[in-house]
């Protein structure tokens, strides 16, 4: 067996961009395979136009994801509030939604901690009253939009963006998978996707042989849900932290 074979194994479950830093950082260290089971078709922009036309300004808007700057924001924001949607004040689930909505020309967004809704949720609790708006996708839930209204706060949910089945894996693609030893899920709907991708057996096989890293306390619940003990909430998603991160994990495997 020659030495890349015997390289770990890393299933990296996730859209086609969740932590895409990391590939190349570990790309000596292990066999990282990237698996997207997380597919999304955004909502026609005529119709989100439509929805916020004459609606007044927010005070600020909720980014659970990069999806939701790509399929709401950067189409829509500047066409229906174009001199003031760069004035809006911005929460952002993550380094990479902080980074997208950059990219796109938006400003700096505060992102909270932990990474995900709980830290936006506690990023915005200090603030008075506020209008926010909260672009999400349809399998997301109300849970982040009660919280806030709880707490004062006026919330707009709009569906920006719908989910797709993951595809089914190919025999060869799940016997890899199922030799891995270390599964990284970067969110709930990258776990509902990767189950669909390998079906029960696959799990079951996984729950045998492999640790699970999950991205976040809320895909941390998603996977203790499905029964998953061999777990560990990887401490952010930035690609140097998350790197030595699973490093160690890799060393704990070896061992």
């Amino acid at each position: 067996m020659d030495a890349a074979a015997r390289r770990p194994r890393i299933l990296l479950a996730g859209s086609d961009r969740a932590l895409s830093e990391i590939e190349a950082a570990l790309g000596r260290s292990a066999d990282l395979r990237r698996w997207v089971t997380v597919r999304w078709r955004p909502v026609a922009v005529r119709s989100l136009r439509r929805r916020l036309a004459g609606v007044r300004p927010v005070d600020g808007v909720i980014l659970t994801s990069p999806a939701a700057v790509e399929s709401f924001l950067a189409p829509v924001l500047p066409y229906v509030w174009p001199s003031e949607w760069r004035r809006l004040r911005y929460w952002a689930s993550g380094p990479a939604t902080a980074r997208a909505l950059r990219r796109r020309g938006g400003p700096r967004a505060t992102v909270g901690s932990p990474e995900g809704a709980e830290g936006i949720a506690r990023a915005i609790a200090g603030s008075p009253p506020l209008r926010l708006l909260y672009p999400r996708s349809d399998r997301a839930g109300p849970g982040l939009a009660r919280r806030l209204r709880r707490a004062g706060h006026r919330v707009v949910e709009v569906i920006a963006y719908r989910h797709r089945p993951a595809r089914r894996a190919s025999d060869r693609d799940r016997r890899w998978a199922q030799r891995a030893d270390l599964v990284v899920v970067t969110s709930p709907s990258a776990w509902e996707g990767l189950r669909r991708a390998l079906g029960p057996g696959g799990i079951a096989a996984l729950r045998r042989s492999a640790r699970f890293v999950a991205l976040g306390p809320t895909t941390a619940r998603s996977l203790r849900a499905a029964g998953l003990r061999a777990l560990t909430v990887a401490p952010g998603s930035s690609a140097q932290r998350f790197t030595r991160f699973l490093l160690r994990r890799l060393d704990h495997v070896r061992g």
